[in-house]
């Protein structure tokens, strides 16, 4: 046994190593011994135990929490997240000195500048506590130095925030400012979704490009994206879209699919909508019908006040059956020299309609004159899928002027020819030709004659 005394300023530390055994005969020979143990010692004020010590103390906010549903137990994660309509705030509380001891007396305080608060000792934390806040300001006798204050929204519905003020024993340990989203208010189907969808696609197949196809945001009145537990119905079909629904929840197949802006998992039909991705995505189902052609329809949603909300009318095409026809065209007919030069394949059905939406370019074959013009960018196959009823491949153009070959198969039900013809490339500033000069002549010469028996016609007349 030994008593060691440490007489240091405030904040300063001190180790303390032991050694002992036969080689130990004095202060010199200490660390010829065995290692019995190492100490180090802060030195604190004398006042420092028992007192709260911001450093050590944690004032962490959990994930928010359904009424009625026990605390986070992730405990010193803290998040700044916006919690999901109608969601109870927590706030976690864990109170040292400055020796990592809990600091357990004196009186707990939450006061919030919005919503109800309810402070609780951490031991006795559980679901029922998420309904006791009704008022802006709670207290508790400090027992464990470790709380739950569970923060009711400020305005049922509504996005809104509240700042919850912490303090033991009237100093303040620390402050959290809390954000919730409101309600549903709108629902819009973007722009990405398909506008071409088949006749009797009424179930879905993993990987299938018809797959996921209406991409839709749904936000508060705040513009705030939300979270959904539920999902959209269709609303006010027309034309070819009579009979239309959308992929129900019950077909989501369990497992770790996520959606982050973009399709990570085509083994699923439906995504709800989270605040993270602000993005849902469903499968639109086509009854096998004679319906085909223009129609239109709505996507519509209930949100927790009951309403229901619709989104914009959105015009759509339903294709019915296979390619029947298909075109081939370039955006010019000449190009000059290092322009990009795009192909445009569009295929209709046998009524005259785009082709749906994810359809496969099935049976396709380009065949473009490679010495005056190169393919670029992602280049067309039997398996891209069309689009508003068309795909689209790039390329370059080279530098030799000429005239170059093209051709452009594609399977269809009428066993429709290959698409063939001739692009040109030519200078801008490439000099004419005797050929074209005389050309110009000859044309203009006929011209003059045509207008000089008019006016001798017209002489006669007279």
């Amino acid at each position: 046994m030994g008593v060691f005394n440490i007489s240091a300023a405030a904040g300063s530390t001190a180790t303390i190593t032991v050694f002992e055994g036969a080689n130990v005969d004095g202060a010199s020979t200490a660390t010829n011994g065995d290692l019995v143990g190492s100490w180090t010692f802060t030195v604190a004020a004398a006042d420092a135990a028992g007192a709260v010590n911001a450093a050590n103390t944690v004032v962490a906010q959990q994930a928010g929490i359904l009424p009625g549903v026990a605390a986070s137990t992730t405990l010193t994660y803290d998040t700044a997240s916006r919690m999901t309509n109608g969601a109870v705030g927590i706030i976690y509380v864990d109170i040292y000195d400055a020796y990592l001891s809990n600091v357990t007396t004196g009186t707990f305080t939450a006061s919030t500048s919005a919503g109800t608060v309810n402070a609780v000792v951490a031991g006795s934390a559980a679901s029922s506590d998420s309904y006791a806040a009704t008022s802006t300001f709670d207290s508790v006798a400090n027992s464990s130095g470790k709380f739950y204050v569970y923060v009711n929204q400020p305005v049922a519905n509504t996005a809104g925030s509240a700042t919850v003020t912490m303090s033991l024993g009237g100093s303040v340990i620390g402050t959290k400012t809390l954000t919730w989203q409101g309600q549903a208010a709108t629902i819009e189907v973007l722009s990405t979704s398909s506008k071409v969808f088949a006749n009797g696609y009424a179930a879905y197949s993993s990987g299938d490009a018809k797959n996921l196809n209406i991409r839709y945001t749904i936000k508060d009145a705040a513009g705030n994206n939300v979270t959904v537990a539920t999902y959209p119905t269709l609303s006010d079909q027309t034309g070819s879209m009579v009979g239309a629904s959308l992929s129900p929840a019950a077909d989501t197949t369990a497992g770790t699919a996520t959606l982050a802006g973009v399709l990570t998992n085509l083994d699923v039909d439906v995504f709800a909508q989270t605040s993270s991705n602000g993005l849902g995505l469903a499968t639109m189902r086509i009854p096998s019908s004679t319906l085909n052609g223009a129609g239109t329809y709505t996507l519509a949603f209930v949100n927790a006040s009951g309403a229901t909300i619709k989104s914009a009318v959105q015009n759509a095409t339903v294709s019915r059956g296979s390619t029947d026809k298909f075109t081939a065209s370039w955006d010019k007919a000449s190009y000059a020299p290092g322009e990009i030069a795009t192909l445009t394949i569009k295929a209709t059905d046998a009524f005259g309609n785009a082709i749906a939406d994810g359809t496969a370019a099935t049976g396709l074959v380009r065949a473009v004159n490679s010495s005056g013009f190169t393919q670029v960018g992602t280049a067309l196959s039997a398996t891209s899928t069309f689009s508003a009823g068309a795909i689209t491949e790039t390329y370059a153009v080279g530098n030799t002027e000429g005239s170059y070959s093209f051709s452009v198969t594609l399977t269809t039900t009428s066993g429709q020819n290959p698409v063939v013809g001739t692009l040109g490339v030519k200078s801008a500033t490439a000099t004419v030709s005797n050929a074209d000069v005389l050309k110009s002549i000859v044309a203009l010469i006929a011209s003059i004659n045509k207008q000089i028996q008019a006016l001798q016609k017209l002489i006669l007349r007279r």
